[in-house]
């Protein structure tokens, strides 16, 4: 039993961190103010830092509404005009399913971390026995190994790794843009997913060393408290 749940926790905590982080720069207007202004979105679009900001938070309403269309109009020359075309939006239906599972994901590996270390403490009768700190020292360098191999491809090959994500993750080709005609990859280059993806890595990361410490602490511990084998019997030895 313990040994599952060691494994439990280990293999949930780096998807749980993942998750997480990508949801919370998903759902934060302040991670979009720094990626437009870091790579000039103004320029690109020809949208005012505070239209910028009305995309923003359009953006983080859709990831929050139930399934549905993402209808996001703009003011030029006095008029509202649609700022996505029936490409973009389709492709923009596929992120938000994405968006949802990966909340979901979130909320089953955040329970199952929980279980597995409610279930350590009943075993071991302590709530953050030696068994339980191995796991999460475990969960935390499989964490790190992973992000340390995100951060790689990111530096040594972004394009490659962003088609390969974008391949696994969606069934069809509507993700493929132009930037001469679609705003979506106006707004998001992929220069601007390059530093979101080392922003998320160096996130999780330091979550990870943390919970590792965490785990560290709660291991060594538990061995300090363990009474040491004497060297030498208090008997005198028998002849």
């Amino acid at each position: 039993m313990r040994v599952a749940l060691v494994i439990l926790l280990a293999l949930c905590l780096p998807v749980f961190l993942l998750a997480t982080n990508i949801r919370v720069m998903a759902l934060t207007p302040a991670f979009y103010e720094w990626g437009f202004q870091r790579h000039r979105i103004s320029e690109a679009t020809g949208l005012s830092p505070e239209q910028l900001r009305h995309v923003a938070s359009a953006f983080i309403t859709y990831f929050h509404a139930p399934p549905g269309r993402m209808d996001v109009r703009v003011r030029v020359n006095g008029k509202d005009v649609p700022l996505f075309n029936e490409r973009e939006i389709a492709h923009m239906v596929d992120v938000q399913a994405l968006m949802h599972r990966l909340g979901t994901l979130q909320l089953l590996t955040g329970l199952a971390i929980l279980a597995a270390l409610a279930g350590l403490a009943v075993l071991e009768r302590r709530v953050l026995g030696p068994t339980a700190g191995l796991a999460l020292l475990a969960g935390a360098g499989l964490t790190i190994a992973m992000l340390v191999l995100l951060g790689l491809a990111t530096l040594l090959d972004f394009s490659t790794f962003w088609t390969r994500f974008h391949l696994v993750a969606f069934s069809n080709d509507l993700w493929l843009l132009d930037p001469a005609r679609d705003n979506l990859i106006r707004l998001y280059p992929p220069e601007f997913w390059a530093d979101a993806t080392l922003l998320l890595a160096a996130g999780a990361a330091l979550e990870a060393l943390v919970l590792g410490g965490i785990g560290l602490a709660a291991y060594s511990g538990a061995l300090a408290a363990r009474p040491a084998a004497p060297l030498l019997s208090a008997d005198p030895p028998r002849r």
